[in-house]
């Protein structure tokens, strides 16, 4: 029997979001975990591809990318945009 200890840390978070907010962003694009971001966005959240794809452009962010590869700081800056 293998055991392990993980230690969590808190982040500071430089922008203020809403955690209800933050949180319906991150699951809507979990959704189904082998779809492109944009996909999983536009149908869990019911706003236009073109849409999304004109947040996704502003913070950098490909728009062939999944919801794995963002980092933390890309979801809270996504969040501000919905």
């Amino acid at each position: 029997m293998d055991s392990a200890i993980i230690q969590i840390t808190p982040i500071k978070i430089k922008y203020k979001t809403n955690p209800v907010d933050f949180f319906k962003i991150i699951r809507a694009g979990f959704s189904h975990p082998r779809k492109q971001l944009i996909n999983n966005l536009a149908t869990e959240l019911k706003i236009e591809k073109e849409k999304i794809a004109e947040i996704l452009l502003k913070n950098n962010i490909l728009e062939k990318i999944r919801a794995e590869d963002l980092k933390i700081e890309d979801w809270i800056l996504l969040v501000s945009f919905f």
